[in-house]
């Protein structure tokens, strides 16, 4: 949602293109880089839930097995240390992020599973880097046309012509 409207303006769009350029240049600018961006996407996906929803928000319910609040603390906890992880992508985004993990984290203990987790990250990074290719263009350098009007000097060059020698040849007497 937050995307949707940050996107519908020119403004929002090119705030956006300044933060994706400043806080993530991984993300794809071309084509011939989005094979190994979903690479990335799908690492994360997997690697990051396995971490986070499954190890973490495991050993917190045991951790606080007993307490009043074992559920909230359970995903309350990593989804903290998992946004924290992603500073790097500014303060809005960690907000963003500890939201979703939440979200995910609840997703994750009502299913039982981390599938549908790791399926949603994985389309989530996915999904972010189609967004930066489509608005992020790269910058390539403007071609110059040679102007006809000017003649183009030749490589080539007159080599220069011997030198004569005003010395009389002292060895021919």
């Amino acid at each position: 949602g937050d995307t949707v409207i940050t996107l519908s303006s020119k403004k929002g769009i090119d705030k956006s293109i300044d933060n994706w350029k400043k806080r993530t240049p991984f993300l794809p600018t071309k084509r011939n880089e989005l094979p190994e961006y979903l690479l990335i996407c799908f690492s994360g996906g997997v690697f990051e839930e396995i971490v986070y929803g499954g190890y973490l928000i495991n050993y917190c319910w045991y951790l606080f097995d007993g307490y009043n609040y074992q559920q909230l603390f359970a995903v309350f906890l990593p989804a903290f240390v998992f946004s924290i992880a992603h500073f790097y992508q500014g303060g809005k985004a960690v907000i963003k992020i500890f939201v979703l993990a939440v979200v995910f984290g609840y997703l994750f203990i009502f299913s039982g599973s981390l599938l549908i987790v790791m399926i949603l990250h994985f389309l989530l990074n996915a999904v972010g880097g189609l967004l930066t290719m489509k608005y992020v263009k790269e910058e390539e350098p403007p071609v110059v046309e040679p102007d006809p009007s000017i003649e183009k000097e030749s490589s080539v060059t007159e080599p220069d012509p011997p030198i004569e020698n005003d010395q009389p040849d002292d060895d021919k007497e």
